[in-house]
């Protein structure tokens, strides 16, 4: 002979709202779940916004830096230019004055 099924905890009637009480356990640590990790969301979207907005800054900041070093390279560079084309241009008039001088500096006797 075979013996019945026996019921099972879940279909016995302490078994169904013990069931329940788990199940109202588990929706609320699920709620508290759900909220904590909102939470958590909002507070690492908030702390992206404020590192796009740094980075931003920062960025701006380095191409600023780096337009005024260009403009002062360009200022530089044009002032060597200006400088080095001087000197080209005054070179022959140096070079004669040069020659003039020591025309009278060989005729100078030379004394020890």
């Amino acid at each position: 002979m075979e013996k019945p099924p026996q019921p099972t905890p879940q279909q016995t009637p302490a078994g169904d709202s013990q069931a329940v009480a788990e199940s109202r356990q588990l929706s609320a640590l699920m709620e508290i779940l759900v909220r904590e990790n909102r939470a958590q969301m909002a507070d690492f979207a908030e702390a992206m916004r404020l590192r796009d907005q740094l980075s931003l800054r920062i960025g701006s900041r380095t191409t600023q830096i780096i337009r005024f070093s260009a403009a002062a390279l360009v200022v530089m560079g044009s002032a060597m230019v200006v400088l080095i084309l001087t000197l080209t241009n005054q070179m022959g008039y140096m070079s004669r004055d040069v020659n003039t001088m020591s025309s009278p500096m060989r005729l100078m006797p030379f004394r020890p």
